[in-house]
Order: structure tokens, then C-alpha cells, then sequence
């Protein structure tokens, strides 16, 4: 998947060095998808990607190919960037994990991990956690790009 990102995001930063243009708005599937038409082969092409790979990855546009998307996942490689992360509060149960559509939140026997590189800000995890102990905060130790939400106990995995 890291590959697909890399390759998305210098097509886009090519595409707009060598265009001037935003082309990305002209061909996009969803576009196509409402309008039903798109002016070259291209939208129907990245329609038809989205609809098959919608069968097997949930928010398949957003996680590996949206331009909104990269940026997040590349934004939490910046020092003092936001970043999910959680509380004194956090029980260790698994309910941001199972809220996770993204897999940015796996569960690995008791513990749940946490990967903000990717995660698409949805606010799943937030909006569902009773306690809400799940909430941003700037990169630093305690909240890496990687961490494990266990109970109180907050160690970095990374």
C-alpha cells in the first residue's frame, strides 16, 4: 500500500510540475460516477479500480490514492505534527479498533495498535469510544506514529 501512495503522490506532483494545471479534478470517479460521463477513458478506468477494489478495502479512494489522504499520512512524519493518540483515560478495550474501517487501529490479541501513518482522519474511533480517551495531540514520545493503546500504559512500537 506504501508503494501505491509514493507512486500517487509523485504522479501528482509531476502531473502538476508539468502541467500548471489540476488535473486530478477533470478525471476523478466520482465525478464520473455522478455525472455519468467522463470526457476521456481515463475516469471511467479509475471508476472501475474504486468500484472493484470497494469489495475488498473499505475506502479504497481515500486510503491509498485521494490527494487528501497522502497528505495525512505524510504529515505525521513532520516533528510537532497531529497525530491520534490517547489519554490517562484509555481502558484498553477494543472499540476503536473494531470502529476502524481503515485498519489504521489492528488488534493483536489484547492490545490495539495505533498506525497514524494510516489513518485518514475519519473520527471513527473517536466518535465511538465511550470514554473518549482517543483525541489529537502533537507528535512528540508519548504519541508517536506508532503506538499501542494499552490500558494507561502508552509505549511507542516504532
Amino acid at each position: 500500500m506504501k508503494i501505491i501512495r509514493i507512486v500517487a503522490i509523485t504522479a501528482v506532483i509531476i502531473q502538476l510540475s508539468i502541467t500548471q494545471d489540476i488535473l486530478w479534478n477533470k478525471i476523478g470517479p466520482f465525478k464520473t460516477a455522478i455525472n455519468l460521463f467522463s470526457p476521456n477513458l481515463t475516469g471511467y478506468i479509475l471508476l472501475g479500480i474504486v468500484l472493484v477494489s470497494s469489495v475488498f478495502i473499505h475506502r479504497p479512494f481515500c486510503k491509498l490514492i485521494c490527494p487528501v489522504g497522502l497528505v495525512h499520512g505524510l504529515v505525521t512524519k513532520i516533528p510537532g505534527a497531529s497525530v491520534l493518540g490517547i489519554n490517562d483515560s484509555c481502558a484498553g478495550c477494543k472499540t476503536c479498533s473494531t470502529s476502524c474501517q481503515i485498519n489504521a487501529i489492528t488488534r493483536e490479541g489484547k492490545t490495539s495498535k495505533l498506525d497514524n501513518e494510516e489513518c485518514i482522519r475519519c473520527g471513527d474511533c473517536m466518535d465511538d469510544c465511550n470514554i473518549k480517551s482517543i483525541s489529537f495531540y502533537k507528535k512528540g514520545e508519548q504519541h508517536n506514529d506508532k503506538i499501542i493503546l494499552k490500558g494507561i500504559k502508552k509505549l511507542n512500537i516504532s
